[in-house]
């Protein structure tokens, strides 16, 4: 006669609990963390990039910064990007450390299809989540190169604020 399903589970939580105790059948808690840390590094300097450059435009003359507003909506988007990047990053390492849990609690043993489904399903989401926040990494970086352009652009061509015009410093008097 097989043995109760609770009888079971307890034995495969205590297998589960011991596999984790011991860090050489698991990933390192460094290694996540240091990974996590290079993804923060990535979501901040985007964030800063974008958000240094909007202050930067606030700081402009009042004649030019309605001609601004393209390049600063363009920053405020690579903000919002950075963001979406960062919680995307998020995803896919909750994603990766579910999946090296599962792996862990196997070790050399054959997975049973039940949890062999579920480890798919969090490996298969990890890689989609990096995709996401690769994609938005580089879009972040896009968009703000593209503001800064932009923003070049309209200050190399600007004129001036309209009125009479006036001597400069260096001309000679009259």
């Amino acid at each position: 006669m097989s043995e109760p399903a609770e009888r079971k589970l307890d034995d495969f939580s205590e297998r589960v609990r011991q596999r984790w105790a011991d860090a050489s059948l698991r990933l390192s808690g460094e290694h996540h963390n240091r990974y996590f840390s290079m993804g923060n590094w990535i979501l901040a300097t985007l964030v800063a990039v974008n958000g240094g450059a909007l202050l930067g435009l606030a700081n402009l003359d009042m004649a030019i910064l309605k001609a601004m507003l393209v390049p600063a909506a363009l920053f405020v988007v690579g903000i919002t990007t950075a963001v979406v990047s960062g919680m995307s990053h998020q995803r896919e390492l909750d994603n990766l450390a579910a999946a090296r849990f599962l792996e862990s609690a196997f070790h050399d043993e054959l997975m049973p299809e039940k949890y062999r489904t579920i480890y798919n399903k969090y490996v298969k989401r990890g890689g989609l989540w990096h995709s996401v926040a690769k994609y938005l990494n580089v879009a972040a970086l896009a968009i703000f190169l593209a503001g800064a352009v932009t923003s070049g652009l309209i200050i190399a061509a600007y004129k001036g604020p309209p009125g009479p015009a006036t001597a400069s410093p260096t001309s000679p008097k009259k």
